[in-house]
């Protein structure tokens, strides 16, 4: 069993099988959205079908079933893309030339557009238009081979090898040339492999793969060469079988299309497509890299905040001693000041009688001046700072000798006066700092005791496409979104026994009580009408409260009074409307935890708390909705269990701005 390194990124093997499979599930759909996860990391989505796509440029690309959170603002690269490819059409998918790169070619309403993923080291992903110019790049960049600048013109990266599909028997016994080296190594300059299917062809031509490119054989180059067609062949033909090879104690050691003969004896993991196999392989990859990614950066975090804890540690104790030490000069200047004003009148009486400086300090020392005062204080005279240095109760330290005692010592209060007002700034950005440093630690323990887990991403019930939300008697209510999903609800989600609800007030959605022959009791019409108003306009106008009415379904027609026109959303109500009036505009958002995985529910109070106790609760107001959903999530995860708050927290923002109405609002505490 052969050595292997865990791979870290797909092979030009892999992407063979996966554009191949792309090509079929792809073609024909419509780009739904572009999200930008991280600096290299993108999200695709498709309709229909629901498809998602993931891109992390330089490593990987394949459809994915988990969920990924994603930021609650877009990139403005991420912002460019959807604004040439957004409900593109797309017609084709390719892999260059069995390189690491593959080509996406959308056709949209601003025109015909290819995605060109880079997956080499360094890769890059780089929009370019029908003439072959350079729309957008991820990363602009001059280089020795090509540029890639902003409307420039666009070419591939260079090849990096000949492809096992049409190479021939001449390129293979080309190995024998030039600069001699281990063949496994040779074969990934020949052809556009890496090393693991360099072992490979070596292994299937029962070849060392450390043999010297120069001692083949003309039988051993027959036999490569026709390891290689085999391996062509392999990859061909339909005959995959996507699998993650394990090693040891299970933990993933590498995915692939096919199975390899240096991976015999290893246990595997089989899966129907190879975009499952790499899906399972790749984003448990990421997923583990970036916990790990995200607990060192939290402990350099740590560490960083602990050296600034220490810095601002040893200021405080230096300013301690420095305040104690000029309050204690002060106060012996104080209690010296006879000795210390004979000493300044004899400097300056000796000046006025034209002595020098030097003079003056040779007049101080000397053995014929010991004992007398006030030359027993003296230590030094600095004429050019104006100072005189005296030691008095074991402290030496300079007063100036054209002030006063009495000013000297002043001015040693004052500057312990400012010391102390220094020493209360640095006492308080120590507290910070010491908060601080417990919620980082706080941070790496929750860290380290467990992390998010992965999840797969929750198909949708068909009708989470309207505001929805479950009475506290059970019954499902359901609001339209805008004109489209309004239209659709009462026109084929509403049957005869259901209880439909409006606002009295221009730009409000219908509701539909789904009663499936039921009579709802007095909470869900209440609930029902709190949502009628609440997705109203009435919430972006600021008003508190609104007048809600509900008809039968029977009531409602697409046939207006003459003259008059109904856009699409609009209908006509005839007949009798039961009002209710005044009703409060309030929605909550909250968190369900159903078959093992956390949900976020939204609707009126009673409906939400009937279902669970950790929710909050929103009325009109003027945050925006990316700012609010962070708010919420935070507020909602300290609500919750602490084994659950931190999955809580990396919950889709977009999913909680889709509860909010109007977009903004304000949390009601």
């Amino acid at each position: 069993m052969q050595k292997m390194e865990q791979k870290k990124v797909m092979s030009s093997f892999d992407i063979y099988i996966i554009v191949r499979e792309l090509k079929g599930s792809l073609i024909g759909t419509y780009l739904d959205n572009i999200y930008q996860i991280n600096e290299d990391t993108f999200l695709l989505r498709f309709r229909p079908g629901n498809q998602t796509l993931v891109i992390q440029v330089g490593k990987r690309i394949h459809l994915t079933e988990y969920s990924i959170a994603i930021p609650s603002a877009p990139t403005q690269f991420c912002m460019a893309l959807r604004k040439y490819l957004r409900d593109g059409k797309v017609v084709d998918i390719s892999q260059h030339h069995f390189e690491r790169i593959v080509s996406i070619q959308f056709a949209s309403s601003e025109g015909r557009f290819q995605v060109v993923v880079e997956l080499f080291s360094r890769g890059n992903l780089i929009l370019v238009d029908e003439n072959l110019k350079i729309v957008l790049a991820l990363r602009y960049a001059r280089m020795r081979d090509r540029d890639v600048v902003r409307h420039g013109e666009f070419t591939h990266a260079p090849s990096s090898g000949l492809s096992p599909i049409e190479i021939d028997r001449n390129h293979v016994a080309s190995l024998k040339d030039s600069e001699p080296m281990p063949i496994a190594r040779k074969l990934t300059k020949l052809l556009a492999i890496g090393g693991q299917y360099a072992q490979e062809i070596a292994a299937r031509a029962h070849v060392s793969d450390k043999i010297p490119s120069n001692l083949l054989s003309d039988n051993q180059i027959d036999t490569i060469y026709e390891a290689i067609k085999m391996l062509a062949s392999d990859l061909q033909s339909d005959r995959t079988t996507p699998q993650i090879v394990l090693g040891i104690e299970g933990s993933p050691l590498t995915v692939q299309p096919f199975t390899l003969k240096i991976c015999n004896g290893r246990e595997t993991k089989n899966y129907l497509t190879f975009n499952q196999a790499a899906d399972e392989y790749f984003s448990k990859l990421a997923h583990i890299l970036k916990e790990t990614t995200q607990a060192e950066n939290t402990q350099r975090e740590k560490e960083k905040i602990s050296r600034i804890l220490e810095m601002q540690t040893k200021e405080m104790t230096t300013l301690q001693k420095e305040v104690v030490s000029y309050t204690e000069i002060g106060e012996t200047i104080r209690r010296h000041a006879q000795e210390i004003d004979l000493l300044i009148g004899l400097i300056q009486d000796e000046r006025s009688h034209g002595f020098t400086f030097a003079d003056i300090s040779d007049s101080l020392i000397g053995p014929e001046k010991e004992g007398q005062i006030p030359q027993t204080i003296f230590r030094h005279l600095d004429a050019k700072n104006r100072v005189v240095r005296v030691e008095l109760e074991g402290k030496e330290f300079p007063i100036e000798f054209e002030e006063s005692p009495y000013r000297n010592a002043s001015n040693y209060f004052d500057k312990a006066k400012d010391l102390k007002t220094k020493l209360e700034n640095v006492e308080k950005s120590i507290a910070n700092t010491k908060s601080e440093l417990e919620t980082v630690k706080s941070k790496v323990e929750e860290e380290t005791r467990a992390g998010v887990p992965l999840s797969r991403r929750r198909e949708k019930e068909w009708f989470e496409k309207f505001h929805w939300f479950e009475s506290s008697e059970g019954f499902l209510v359901l609001a339209g979104r805008d004109s489209s999903t309004n239209e659709l609800l009462v026109n084929h989600y509403t049957d005869n026994e259901d209880v439909v609800f409006h606002a009295e007030i221009q730009g409000a959605p219908f509701v539909t009580v789904k009663t499936a022959g039921r009579k709802p009791g007095d909470s869900t019409m209440s609930e029902a009408a709190v949502a009628a108003a609440s997705y109203s306009k009435a919430w972006s106008s600021g008003f508190a409260s609104a007048d809600v009415y509900w008809v039968n379904p029977e009531q409602l027609s697409k046939k207006p009074p003459s003259g008059q026109y109904l856009g699409k959303g609009m209908f006509m109500v005839y007949g009798t409307r039961n009002y209710v009036k005044g009703v409060s505009l309030r929605v909550a958002i909250g968190i369900l935890e159903k078959e093992n995985e956390l949900r976020l529910i939204g609707g009126p109070r009673t409906a939400v708390e009937a279902k669970t106790r950790s929710f909050v609760e929103l009325c009109p107001g003027k945050t925006r909705s990316a700012a609010l959903a962070k708010k919420i999530l935070y507020l909602l995860s300290k609500k919750v269990p602490d084994n659950v708050s931190k999955i809580v927290r990396t919950l889709s923002l977009e999913e909680v701005q889709r509860m909010i109405p109007a977009g903004t609002g304000d949390i009601i505490e």
